[in-house]
């Protein structure tokens, strides 16, 4: 094992003086920093030099002295420097504040510290202070040696079988080796990808070292093969030397396309490729692992492939493999990493953003070579990446050749179907994958590499204890089914040594491998191989492939979207809406049955559970394709709630296996993932726990289930106990939206603790938002500057929560916050207009900027409805002029918009619904017939509309295809359906 310090101790003066130079001599100061370890730098050189220069080596002939020193000038610089960098500068500041840095300028200051590094009895003293960096360097410089060696001696026993394989045909002259590069993340003991460069008088040429084994690559070119000869892709396979441990690869240049024939070819060909992927249950084929050569997308690196399937200990899947998705091998656009003040980043293998943003600051030094030099985090901007094929200099636009994308991937898809028997037999392509070893991805690589890089502050690096504390970090996020004390051990053990962990097994086996070769205990469902093979078996079919195709849909939808395109066009009313009393229950039953039937056409089913593709608003005000969540607004609990319903109303049993489906996911959730994970939703009504509270009690009465009413008790704890830490407080995600719901759930909990309950959420509100008319600093409100007016977010809403609660609580406190939140709603109402302005923010979601909308979530239809659901409890002056005021605005304003419950047609439907059936009057019930009437010729004549054009963007109740159903199934069965607008519960059934 090497030692730094006995290297010091035993370096050449004049060669350590010598590096030294050449290290100052460098033009980023930063790295003259490197002078404390010039020795290392002495050393390699002499170490490698011997091996080069052994007996009958090749090396000799084609490695100039030049050519090494270079490699470890750049290798070691980039090895080293991180570790040692913000170390040297602080004890820089250290030996500053005792007056003993020398010189007249900052830069000189620096320069003098720079020459104490050099000096070995400071290195030696520093590895003293540093006992943890000393060890970490060790390793590192080891490993450096030990690798380096390994490629030299494969490349001088391998060389002439190199020269005859790869250039054969293309050299005249004797080649020389100009350059070595490393690449990419070191595994296994330090080991990384290398880029050679070779040259002579006439021709450059590149070759790609990689360190492990090649026999999946050599797999999957078998693989395209057989696919080229059946579909004449011509798909491109780089040449590959197959050697025991390690391979040498073809270097992939990146050329552009010559016409918009190839460019179409190359997306066509991308397509078969998803498709092939697809079919290999294949993961992280991002930016970085596509090259575009031409017409053809290349992947120079595919190790994640026949990913196998684990189990916990106490889960009971179903013998079935559950479906694979498209999105999974990350080709297709989507954004990663978002966050409230972030977009997310776009990694994928398809496209690739200019001028994208890196999801963490990244550290700059700032008034670099002089004494005062410290760091700071930047936002810092990504480099692009070779994946996207470009048309005289330019990049081509994936927007304008999602077709091609989708029919190459259709192309795929439909012979693996003709020829599915041939693929599961005995001669099948697929068996080329027997015994081959693959990637196990546990975690995101860049987690690791993040982490890794903040390991390496001066705090973290003398003391043992707090340095493997850092990595326990990865404990408190390891997923839940998979998470293994093993496997936790293993990760930290790789980065205490420097490098990004790796986990490997074989395709066909059961059995997850450590780098050091130890397995690792954990539960498969399936090895990679049986996986895919049983996934061709039960799942590839017409239905999927319809599926992932949708999947396909929403991601290019998404890269619409972020552009400002693909929202849907509302259709006005153009004229007064004739008044009509035909009847449609039949009509309203048959649409609600043709949406609910979509729903399950697209549904993704497996072990038990139930969800569905879709699309939703990440970070500030970016798109992204996703997955049903487990909310009310737009998840799984209002999609299979909806279905409760109708298996209730059409006898179906169909429709209740959807329903047990959703309540199972729910189930299943809270099973998995701990406490904190899921009171992270927040507690509101619509998108929080308490939506889930009044899914659970629809369920627990049209699909009774044992796991109900416990479940039931333990929401209603999380909620006392989670009230008092929430920020949002409105109706739609915050406090204010479970007073509604608590009363309309409250035969599931006893009277003390109702009122209990009640005086905490109202007291909570209170003292976070004391005044209605100014946001307060605890209000978290995403939405606006000022205090919204709406049902959803705004005043109309908190009134009537605090409205109903107050009927039981007689709080002389409440009772003046209503009058002065009224006060406050009242005087931004606009007589000209007849409605309430909206004050939220451009760009989020569904909310595009109108200062006034008629509509649930905003203006005059949802402060209507909260109106007329609290008279009974509240009466003023003005209150009944409103509720006139806000029909008459609806009538005028509130149709020919999207179908939505939110902000659409249905939910302005309901209010008409909830008034004519509170105001009995024959004019009203008139009135919301006609409505009625009109917004099912409507979705018979255009269907229906969404915010977004598309075939399925959003399955859910707010904003999607559930809500039309049930709205439509209440239109029907206005007596039987409440209003989930008002969070009221079923009773005539």
């Amino acid at each position: 094992m090497i030692d730094i310090i006995e290297v010091i101790k035993a370096s050449s003066p004049d060669a350590t003086h010598q590096w030294k130079n050449l290290i100052t001599a460098l033009e980023k100061r930063e790295k003259h920093l490197l002078a404390l370890l010039s020795s290392l730098f002495a050393h390699a050189e002499n170490f490698f030099l011997e091996i080069i220069n052994e007996t009958g080596s090749p090396l000799s002939q084609i490695i100039t002295k030049q050519t090494l020193m270079d490699f470890i000038q750049r290798d070691l610089t980039n090895l080293l420097l991180p570790l040692i960098s913000r170390v040297c500068i602080y004890e820089m500041y250290v030996v500053a504040e005792n007056h003993k840095l020398q010189g007249e300028t900052p830069e000189k200051r620096f320069d003098y510290f720079v020459s104490l590094l050099s000096d070995p009895k400071t290195a030696l003293l520093l590895f003293e202070k540093y006992p943890l960096l000393k060890t970490l360097i060790d390793t590192v410089y080891q490993q450096y040696l030990e690798n380096q060696t390994q490629l030299m001696q494969r490349l001088a026993n391998d060389y002439k079988e190199i020269c005859q394989f790869f250039f054969k045909k293309k050299i005249e002259r004797p080649l020389f080796l100009t350059r070595i590069t490393s690449a990419g993340d070191r595994h296994n003991q330090g080991r990384c990808v290398a880029i050679l460069e070779f040259s002579n008088e006439k021709d450059n040429f590149k070759l790609v070292y990689k360190p492990r084994s090649l026999r999946i690559d050599q797999a999957f070119q078998q693989l395209i093969d057989w696919f080229n000869q059946k579909l004449s892709a011509q798909l491109y396979c780089p040449k590959i030397l197959l050697k025991p441990e390690y391979g040498w690869c073809e270097f992939i240049t990146y050329t552009e396309c010559k016409n918009k024939k190839e460019v179409a070819l190359f997306y066509q060909r991308l397509g078969i490729l998803l498709g092939i992927s697809h079919l290999l249950a294949s993961t992280d084929i991002h930016a970085e692992n596509i090259i575009a050569h031409g017409s053809h997308p290349v992947f120079v690196d595919f190790e994640c492939a026949l990913r196998p399937l684990f189990k916990s200990d106490d889960q009971k899947p179903s013998p079935e493999v559950p479906p694979h998705l498209v999105s999974d091998t990350a080709l297709l656009p989507a954004r990663f990493m978002a966050r409230e003040d972030y977009n997310g980043i776009d990694l994928s293998g398809i496209f690739w953003p200019d001028e994208q943003e890196a999801p963490y600051r990244r550290m700059c030094w700032k008034k670099v070579g002089t004494d005062e030099m410290y760091l700071v985090r930047e936002k810092s901007i990504l480099p692009t990446q070779q994946n996207m094929p470009r048309l005289k200099h330019d990049h081509v636009d994936p927007l304008s050749y999602e077709k091609d994308i989708s029919s190459g991937f259709t192309r795929c898809y439909q012979l693996i179907l003709d020829h599915k028997k041939e693929l599961l037999s005995d001669h099948s392509p697929l068996n080329a994958f027997q015994n081959v070893p693959i990637r196990v991805l546990f975690r995101a690589t860049v987690v690791y590499a993040k982490l890794l890089f903040e390991s390496y502050h001066p705090l973290l690096l003398y003391d043992n204890d707090k340095r493997r504390d850092h990595f326990l970090w990865l404990k408190e996020h390891a997923k839940p089914l998979i998470f293994s004390e093993e496997i936790l051990d293993s990760e930290i053990n790789d980065l205490l040594s420097n490098n990004i962990p790796y986990f490997s097994c074989q395709a066909d086996k059961e059995q997850v491998f450590s780098p050091t070769h130890q397995q690792i205990a954990l539960q498969f469902r399936f090895s990679g191989l049986e996986r895919v093979k049983q996934h061709l078996i039960h799942r590839f079919n017409k239905n999927d492939l319809r599926l992932q195709l949708l999947i396909i849909e929403n991601s290019f939808m998404t890269l619409r979207l972020n552009r400002g395109l693909a929202y849907e066009k509302n259709i006005p009313v153009s004229d007064e809406i004739p008044s009509s009393s035909r009847n449609i229950k039949d009509e309203a039953f048959m649409l609600a049955k043709k949406e609910l039937d979509r729903l399950m056409d697209y549904a993704i089913i497996g072990d038990n559970r139930i969800m569905w593709p879709c699309i939703e608003m990440v970070g500030s005000d970016a798109w992204s394709p996703a997955f049903t969540d487990i909310s009310l607004y737009k998840g799984i609990a209002g999609i299979s709630l909806v279905f409760a319903y109708a298996a209730s109303l059409f006898e179906s049993k169909p429709y209740e296996r959807i329903a047990r489906l959703g309540l199972n996911s729910l189930i299943e959730v809270f099973s998995e993932q701990k406490k904190e994970a899921i009171v992270s939703m927040g507690v509101g009504a619509f998108t929080g726990l308490g939506g889930l509270i009044y899914a659970l009690s629809v369920f627990d009465q049209f699909i009774p289930d044992k796991r109900i009413r416990p479940m039931l008790e333990i929401l209603f704890t999380w909620m006392d106990e989670f009230i008092e830490k929430d920020n949002i407080l409105d109706v739609l995600s915050g406090s204010a939206g479970f007073i509604p719901l608590l009363l309309s759930a409250q035969s599931f909990i006893n009277p003390k603790r109702k009122i209990m309950l009640l005086k905490k959420v109202a007291k909570h509100i209170l003292t976070q938002y004391p005044n209605p008319a100014k946001l307060f600093t605890g209000y978290k409100n995403p939405y606006a500057n000022q205090p919204l007016l709406g049902a959803s977010h705004g005043a109309a809403g908190f009134i009537w929560a605090l409205v109903k609660a107050n009927y039981f609580l007689h709080d002389k406190n409440i009772e003046q916050w209503i009058k002065s939140a009224l006060a406050y709603e009242r005087s931004h109402f606009d007589y000209e207009k007849n409605n309430w302005p909206s004050f939220q923010k451009q760009n989020r979601e569904h909310y595009r900027g109108d200062k006034f909308m008629t509509a649930w979530c905003h203006g005059a239809a949802g402060i209507g409805l909260t109106r007329l659901d609290s008279r009974e409890f509240w009466q003023d002056d003005l209150i009944d002029e409103e509720i006139d005021r806000a029909i008459q605005t609806t009538l005028k304003e509130g149709f020919g918009l999207s179908t939505t419950l939110c902000h659409g047609d249905l939910g302005n439907l309901d209010f008409l619904l909830e008034a004519s059936q509170k105001n009995p009057s024959k004019k009203l019930q008139d009135i919301f017939h006609t409505h009625a009437v009109f917004v099912v010729e409507r979705i018979k004549k255009h269907g229906i509309s969404l915010d977004i054009r598309g075939t399925l963007p959003f399955p859910g109740l707010m904003l999607g295809v559930a809500g039309v159903a049930y709205q439509l199934m209440r239109v029907a069965e206005p007596q039987r359906l409440p209003s989930i607008l008002l969070l009221k519960l079923p009773t005539l059934w």
